[in-house]
């Protein structure tokens, strides 16, 4: 389909640097973050002539924030904004190419200006990576949490261990994998 041709384009060739890490859909909208400081939003308008129209915005007045090692990028909907998750990990000493999660940054984009604000509080959201959650309605969901698995070592000899940690007056539990080899 000639309209899948034109997303795949948009979304490889889009950026100046580095492609993209991220992407989700968000008031009839896709919305990419790509590893060079920029979002991308692509409208797909229906009709007997599909259309795609597309921009991209340049996160100018942070750029350091996306020029760091050991970094993840996400875009999550909480309450009707449209958040950047960024998420910082750090080499474990006692696993070769393995990281651990240290800490999680959250934003509110402004999709307009092209700007975003660091939010230190989710009120009672609960963030699970790709989705958010009213913590009240869930039984055993804390709210201000962020809960994801630390995927960024993959070998299937690992458990799963929870922790918790406060940053900034977030708290965010993890999941975080323990070498049973060792």
């Amino acid at each position: 389909m000639k309209l899948f041709r034109d997303l795949e384009i948009l979304i490889g060739l889009n950026s100046k640097i580095g492609g993209v890490c991220y992407m989700i859909y968000y008031k009839s909208r896709f919305y990419l973050v790509y590893w060079g400081a920029e979002i991308g939003i692509i409208d797909v308008q229906d009709g007997p002539e599909p259309r795609v129209e597309s921009r991209l915005i340049h996160l100018d007045d942070n750029r350091d924030l996306f020029s760091q090692g050991n970094v993840q990028y996400y875009l999550v909907e909480v309450n009707d904004a449209l958040l950047l998750l960024v998420r910082f990990g750090r080499n474990r000493p006692d696993v070769e190419d393995g990281v651990d999660t240290c800490k999680c940054e959250v934003y509110e984009l402004d999709a307009v200006e092209g700007k975003f604000k660091e939010i230190n509080n989710l009120g009672d959201s609960t963030i699970f990576f790709g989705s958010f959650i009213d913590s009240p309605k869930v039984i055993g969901a804390e709210p201000n949490h962020i809960y994801f698995t630390d995927d960024w070592f993959e070998e299937n000899y690992f458990f799963w261990n929870v922790a918790v940690e406060k940053t900034q007056g977030l708290t965010i539990l993890k999941m975080e994998v323990l070498n049973l080899l060792s």
